[in-house]
């Protein structure tokens, strides 16, 4: 049968996936004299990352939409900061995450944004699955920092992805 590969990254590995996602699938199957890893062309990839960006600029954000499409699933903490890195609309939002504890950054996100505008970053579209982590108003924005991903309950989350299929497949 087919080989399925499926990729999968956290944080900066969650950034580094689609790209490696898409390199497999483009280098599946035979052209230009290479013979591929797949001659078949029977294989199917895909991507799941977990807190973190998607690399790349809007043609690229484009390129993982339309390559990988349903296959590539970027699961977000809306309250994580490295989940709003780098596009520019998310980059600001980082200083109200987390009311006046995160106000002081402002200033220097759009020192930041002002910068990379012209990288026009952009996350892919397809198969996000964003959701609001809790946050606790008694914690620092460091301790913020720290607690967000651990406080998430992101282990029920992740089982019932990886569950969910297998259950359609059993007696």
């Amino acid at each position: 049968g087919p080989i399925e590969v499926i990729v999968t990254g956290h944080s900066k590995g969650g950034a580094i996936a689609p790209a490696l996602a898409l390199w497999l699938k483009e280098t599946r199957t035979s052209r230009a004299g290479d013979p591929g890893w797949d001659a078949a062309g029977q294989s199917v990839v895909g991507c799941v990352t977990f807190a973190g960006p998607t690399p790349g600029n809007r043609a690229f954000a484009s390129r993982v939409d339309r390559e990988l499409g349903s296959a590539h699933q970027r699961i977000a903490n809306t309250n994580d900061v490295v989940t709003h890195a780098w596009e520019m609309r998310q980059l600001r939002q980082i200083a109200f995450l987390f009311e006046q504890r995160s106000a002081p950054l402002e200033r220097l996100l759009a020192v930041v944004a002002a910068a990379t505008s012209h990288l026009d970053y952009q996350h892919a579209s397809t198969g996000v699955l964003a959701f609001a982590g809790a946050t606790q108003s008694a914690r620092s924005f460091v301790e913020e920092l720290i607690h967000v991903a651990k406080d998430i309950g992101i282990e029920p989350l992740v089982l019932s992805l990886i569950l969910a299929p297998l259950a359609t497949e059993l007696p």
